[in-house]
């Protein structure tokens, strides 16, 4: 567990094992937790980070605009801070599932540079369809993207071992690490 301070507004994270390490991030409307899970199943191998988004879980929730570029620029303010912790950020997979409102798509322009991106998304997802996730996925252009048919929006809880075989996979194409599928 930590925090570091983001706008000036505290935001949690939840770390876990060791190794290269791996980033979830949540949807919007929910926290960390939704990828309890999963979490548990990389730290074995993994230096495991899943941050409380800033106005979800345990993190500040000030009353400003929330939009995908802010979480962009947080996310590189948790990478910084990582790396000031004496972690090496080379290593980071990143690992979207970012849920807002379509029109915010636009802001995320491309992948960061030189970091690996999975979005794994649920076909049913009633709250961003399926065209949404096409649509930031182009915008993205993501190394994998995964759309699992019958799942919906939190797709890491409704179907944790879909999500962890096709983690498992964009693992073993990413990372020098090998990777086995349970």
């Amino acid at each position: 567990m930590g925090t570091f301070t983001f706008r000036g507004y505290e935001v949690f994270y939840r770390r876990e094992g060791t190794g290269a390490p791996m980033v979830f991030l949540h949807n919007g409307g929910t926290s960390h937790r939704t990828w309890e899970p999963l979490i548990e199943r990389y730290a074995a191998g993994y230096d495991v980070i899943a941050p409380d988004m800033l106005g979800f879980g345990r993190s500040g929730r000030p009353r400003i605009d929330y939009s995908l570029d802010l979480y962009v620029e947080m996310l590189g303010a948790l990478l910084d801070h990582l790396r000031d912790a004496n972690r090496d950020p080379d290593q980071l997979r990143v690992l979207l599932s970012l849920a807002e409102h379509a029109e915010s798509f636009a802001g995320l322009e491309r992948k960061p540079e030189g970091v690996p991106v999975c979005v794994i998304w649920g076909k049913d997802n009633k709250v961003l369809k399926h065209s949404d996730g096409a649509r930031f996925c182009a915008a993205v252009q993501p190394d994998r993207e995964v759309v699992i048919p019958g799942a919906g929006h939190l797709v890491m809880l409704e179907r944790p071992d879909e999500v962890a075989v096709s983690i498992d996979a964009f693992l073993a194409e990413h990372s020098e690490t090998p990777v086995a599928a349970a």
